[in-house]
C-alpha cells in the first residue's frame, strides 16, 4: 500500500520532522529580534545530520538489498556525513565572526561540500539507469538536460554572479568549482529520476531530488536576509529540512527492501516501464517565473515587452497543460493494459502469467526458502454451467475467488489458472504453512454461495507439492496436480499432499 501519511512511521524521520519545526519556529523567532545564544540556530542541522547518516548506514546494510543499491547508500553516508561536517564549519566561522555579514561560504565549507558533491556524483553514476531501448536514453537524457538548464539560470542568477562579485579570488574560484558540481550531480538525479529507476526504490528517488534541489534553491534567500536580519542564514532552516528529505529517502529505500524479503517476488530487481514526469515541465516553468520577476523588477520599463512576455507564457502553460493531459491518459490506458496482461478479467486475480513469474521468483530467491503448490479445483462445476448457465457458474468463480482471497498470507499469491482451476504459492519457512491455507480454504467453503438466485454447495478437490529453492516450477506443479486428482477420489472437500498422502478431509 502506498504511504500516505504526511510523515511515515519511523522514528528517525519523525524525529527530523519535529526538529524542522522547531528550527522553523525558532527561525520565525529571530526575524523579529535576535534571541538568545547564535548557536541554538545550528542546533538543528546538527540533529538532522547526525540521524540521517544514520538512516542512510542502516539502508545500506539491509541485507535484502540488491547489492549496487547497498553500495549507493553506504556512499550516501559519506557525502551526508561530509556535508553534516562542512555545515558545522560555517556554523563555526558564523559564530566566530558574529560582526561579519553575508552568506559565509568559506574556503573550508566549500571544499568539504565540493567533495561530498563529488561522492553524490560518483555514486549516482555507478547506478545503471535500466533503460530498454536507445530511445528512452534519449529521453531521459534531454528530459534532464531540460532541468539542468533550469537550474543552472537560477544557480547562475542567485549564486554566481554574487560570488563573482566578491573581491576573495579564492572564494570565486571555489564557488564557481561548487556550483559545477552541482549541476552535475542535479543531472545525475534527474537521470535517474526520469528513468526505470531499477535499483533505488522510486519515491527515495524523488525525496532525493527535492533535497538536492532544495540545497540549490535556499541560498536564493540570501539577498533578502542579508538585507532586513544580516544575523540569519538560509542554512538555518534550509539544511534542516534537506537532511530530512534524505532521511526520509533512506528511511523509504530501506522499508522498500524489507518488503521485497518477505513478498512473492523477493529478491527481483524492480525494475518497471519508465513513467512519466512532471519534472522537465516544472523546471521549464520555473524558468519562465523567473523571466517574468526579471522584466517585472524593473530592468526592462517597456510595457509592450511585458505584454510579449505574459503571453509567451501562458501560450507554454496551455501548451505544457495539454501536452500533460494526453500523456497522463496515455499513462493511464498503458496501466490498464498492464494490469490485463497479468490479471484475470473475471475474478481480478493473477491470471497463468503472473502466477508462472510469481513462482518462479519464489523459487530464485537466495537462501534455500521453502515454496508450496496448492492447485485447487472446484468439483462438478461444468454441472453447475450446463444446468445453471455460465451466468451463475461465473458469479460463483468470482465469490470463490473473493473467499480465497482471504484465505492466504500478504506474501502468498493466489491465481486462477483458467476455468474452475485455482493455485496458490505458498512463501514460508513453516513446514506447516500450506497446511493451514488449505485448512483455511477447505473451511471458507464449508458455507453455501449465493450466486444470482440459487444457494450453491461447493466442494473442492485440493493437491499440495511442496519444494524449494532451484526446484522446477513446471515439476512442482504437476506434482500438485497429482495430489489433486488423488484428492477427488476422497469425499468431500479434501487435501491431499504429492509425498505424504491424506492429511486433513472435510
Amino acid at each position: 500500500m502506498r504511504e500516505t501519511r504526511l510523515l511515515p512511521d519511523s522514528h528517525a524521520v519523525r524525529a527530523c520532522g519535529a526538529t524542522v519545526v522547531a528550527a522553523l519556529l525558532w527561525f520565525g523567532v529571530n526575524l523579529i529580534a535576535p534571541v538568545g545564544p547564535a548557536w541554538l540556530l545550528w542546533t538543528p542541522t546538527a540533529i538532522n545530520a547526525v540521524i540521517a547518516v544514520t538512516v542512510f548506514w542502516r539502508a545500506g546494510a539491509t541485507e535484502s538489498l540488491p547489492e549496487p543499491t547497498r553500495r549507493f547508500w553506504r556512499q550516501i553516508t559519506l557525502a551526508g556525513g561530509l556535508v553534516g561536517a562542512g555545515s558545522i564549519t560555517q556554523a563555526v566561522d558564523v559564530i566566530a565572526n558574529p560582526d561579519v555579514v553575508g552568506p559565509r561560504t568559506g574556503p573550508a565549507m566549500l571544499a568539504v561540500h565540493g567533495v561530498a558533491v563529488v561522492v553524490i556524483i560518483y555514486s549516482l553514476y555507478r547506478l545503471p539507469l535500466g533503460v530498454r531501448t536507445p530511445g528512452d536514453g534519449l529521453r531521459i537524457a534531454l528530459d534532464a538536460a531540460i532541468v539542468v538548464a533550469a537550474a543552472g539560470v537560477f544557480i547562475w542568477h542567485f549564486s554566481t554572479r554574487p560570488a563573482l562579485g566578491s573581491d576573495n579570488r579564492t572564494t570565486q574560484v571555489a564557488s564557481l568549482a561548487v556550483i559545477v558540481l552541482a549541476l552535475i550531480a542535479i543531472l545525475g538525479v534527474a537521470k535517474l529520476v526520469l528513468s526505470s529507476h531499477a535499483y533505488v526504490d522510486a519515491s527515495a528517488l524523488r525525496l532525493l531530488a527535492i533535497a538536492m534541489f532544495a540545497g540549490s534553491a535556499f541560498p536564493m534567500l540570501s539577498p533578502v536576509l542579508e538585507a532586513h536580519w544580516p544575523y540569519l542564514l538560509p542554512s538555518h532552516i534550509g539544511m534542516p529540512l534537506i537532511f530530512l528529505m534524505a532521511a526520509w529517502a533512506g528511511e523509504r529505500q530501506r522499508l522498500a527492501g524489507a518488503r521485497r524479503d518477505v513478498g512473492p517476488d523477493a529478491g527481483a530487481v524492480d525494475v518497471r516501464r519508465r513513467s512519466f514526469s512532471l519534472l522537465p515541465y516544472g523546471a521549464v516553468a520555473a524558468a519562465a517565473g523567473l523571466l517574468v520577476a526579471y522584466t517585472w523588477s524593473g530592468h526592462d520599463d517597456r510595457s509592450e515587452t511585458r505584454v510579449i512576455v505574459a503571453v509567451a507564457v501562458s501560450l507554454m502553460a496551455l501548451v505544457i497543460l495539454r501536452q500533460v493531459t494526453v500523456l497522463r491518459d496515455n499513462n493511464r490506458l498503458l496501466t490498464q493494459l498492464d494490469h490485463s496482461a497479468t490479471h484475470d478479467a473475471l475474478t481480478g486475480l493473477p491470471n497463468r502469467v503472473l502466477f508462472n513469474r510469481r513462482l518462479a521468483a519464489a523459487l530464485a530467491r537466495p537462501g534455500g526458502h521453502r515454496v508450496s503448490v496448492a492447485l485447487v479445483d472446484l468439483d462438478d462445476f461444468k454441472e453447475v454451467n450446463d444446468t445453471l448457465g455460465h451466468d451463475v457458474g461465473d458469479l460463483l468463480l468470482t465469490a470463490v475467488s473473493d473467499r480465497f482471497r482471504r484465505c492466504v498470507d500478504a506474501s502468498d499469491t493466489v491465481a486462477r489458472l483458467g476455468g474452475d482451476e485455482f493455485v496458490v504459492v505458498i512463501n514460508s519457512a513453516d513446514p506447516f504453512a500450506a497446511d493451514r491455507t488449505a485448512q483455511r480454504m477447505i473451511d471458507a467453503l464449508r458455507d453455501p454461495i449465493v450466486a444470482g438466485d440459487h444457494t450453491l454447495a461447493v466442494r473442492a478437490s485440493i493437491g499440495i507439492a511442496d519444494g524449494q529453492v532451484g526446484d522446477d516450477p513446471g515439476t512442482l506443479l504437476r506434482c500438485a496436480d497429482i495430489a489433486m486428482y488423488a484428492a477427488k477420489k476422497l469425499p468431500g472437500t479434501a487435501y491431499t499432499r504429492s509425498d505424504v498422502g491424506v492429511r486433513i478431509t472435510a
